[in-house]
């Protein structure tokens, strides 16, 4: 099991994957979650973009738990381009830290 909360180091792993053969199944979601309904200079802390991705390959799982926050416009424009790019199937997924599990609903 691979953790990650790096949506670029992410795509990379997956984008070297499907170019290796490796079968790749993604499935999770991508939200902006606001404390306030603004996103400007002052934007507060728990304003961001969360990515929740789970790869289920043939090689392993790869779980990737991403928040940026969205008054870093460039980099939130960046992780929602790589989210598309990877094509994942919309699903509520979550893994635990405990057990080590991953869950997909």
């Amino acid at each position: 099991m691979i953790y990650t909360d790096d949506i670029c180091k992410f795509h990379a792993i997956i984008t070297d994957f499907k170019n290796s053969g490796v079968s790749v199944h993604l499935y999770g979601n991508s939200t902006e979650c606001f404390s306030g309904a603004y996103a400007g200079f002052d934007t507060p802390p728990n304003n961001t973009l969360a990515i929740h991705i789970v790869a289920l390959t043939s090689v392993g799982t790869i779980y990737c738990n991403s928040y940026t926050r969205l008054k870093e416009q460039e980099a939130v424009e960046n992780a929602k381009r790589l989210y598309d790019q990877l094509s994942v199937t919309n699903a509520q997924v979550s893994y635990s830290q405990d057990s080590g599990t991953v869950t997909i609903k």
